[in-house]
């Protein structure tokens, strides 16, 4: 991906402009037309249990057969599982980077965020080329997450999380947050049962909860769904 387009700040998003730390700009690669249809957030844990990527694979494939976009962070684990779930069924699916555009982390998933690009996806980072990796960038990627989507659906995090910053973010600018239920007293698990039983998150059992949530959110006065 040698090829970047510049996109400023003034044609992206209009939710992106809402948050309290806006990004002056913002790199794409791919198409971002995308953004234009409806998008569900998917995060979760880095290190997830095999139930974690069955739930989040499973849910990307059926929402891309729905035609709703996925959007997510290109690690390992989750996000890794909701892109490829999104590919699976032919559908678009957004990475949004934490390095510079030109520059995947981690290494393994070059060829996936190659197959995004040839499937009509997008790539979107704030920080321009050859941007190596560092740890404070990541939890700042995910308020850019939670700007571009219309839902986000958590599976699988710990309590104290770069997951569980994303969802600080979602229920920050008033996106509908939902979140697998899984066992309890489970580390892993800890965070997403919490915001549940907080208030914080609406339960999700199937596909159909967040189809109905993409529903309730009308900002944008989108049509979703059959």
């Amino acid at each position: 991906m040698s090829v970047f387009d510049e996109w400023a700040t003034m044609f992206a998003p209009p939710s992106l402009r809402t948050l309290e730390d806006p990004p002056e700009k913002l790199y794409v690669t791919g198409d971002p037309s995308i953004l234009g249809t409806p998008t569900v957030a998917i995060v979760g844990a880095r290190g997830c249990s095999v139930y974690g990527r069955h739930m989040a694979r499973k849910l990307a494939r059926e929402l891309a057969q729905q035609d709703i976009t996925t959007v997510s962070g290109l690690a390992r684990g989750v996000d890794t599982e909701a892109h490829e779930g999104s590919l699976d069924m032919g559908g678009a699916t957004v990475a949004v980077l934490g390095t510079g555009i030109d520059v995947i982390y981690p290494d393994k998933n070059v060829g996936l965020a190659e197959r995004i690009l040839e499937k009509g996806g997008l790539i979107v980072s704030e920080h321009g080329p050859g941007v190596p990796p560092a740890p404070d960038q990541f939890p700042k990627r995910n308020r850019i997450i939670a700007g571009l989507c219309h839902v986000m659906v958590v599976v699988e995090a710990r309590l104290r999380s770069g997951s569980m910053g994303a969802c600080m973010w979602a229920l920050t600018l008033n996106r509908p947050l939902l979140a697998f239920p899984d066992q309890a007293g489970v580390a892993l698990s800890e965070g997403s049962n919490r915001l549940i039983q907080n208030g914080h998150a609406r339960m999700c059992l199937s596909t159909q909860d967040v189809v109905n949530a993409l529903r309730d959110y009308s900002l944008l006065h989108m049509e979703v769904g059959s």
